[in-house]
């Protein structure tokens, strides 16, 4: 099993901003408590205040998977939906 970084950018509305950011800080707590979570930080772009980058390091890709079926990732995905303009997830593994 090799560790599989993730990258994941989440960008609100104007207008959901500091919603948007409040369920990915709940999203954040729950998913550093998880079974294979070596690293989950999240960040806003000092550039573009309504983007928010998400820096994940998971021991395997079992574990990533894991992580996105449990209940508090679902649930805050669905929450969100509705408040953001676009997401993009890149799931990497190192080359060298």
């Amino acid at each position: 099993m090799s560790e599989v970084i993730v990258i994941a950018t989440i960008v609100a509305k104007v207008d959901a901003v500091d919603t948007v950011k409040a369920e990915l800080l709940k999203w954040v707590e729950a998913s550093r408590k998880e079974q294979g979570c070596n690293s989950y930080l999240l960040h806003c772009d000092q550039n573009a205040p309504t983007s928010f980058v998400f820096y994940e390091n998971w021991a395997s890709a079992e574990h990533l998977q894991s992580h996105m079926e449990i209940e508090h990732f679902t649930q805050c995905l669905e929450t969100i939906e509705e408040l953001t303009e676009d997401t993009v997830i890149q799931e990497l593994t190192q080359v060298a």
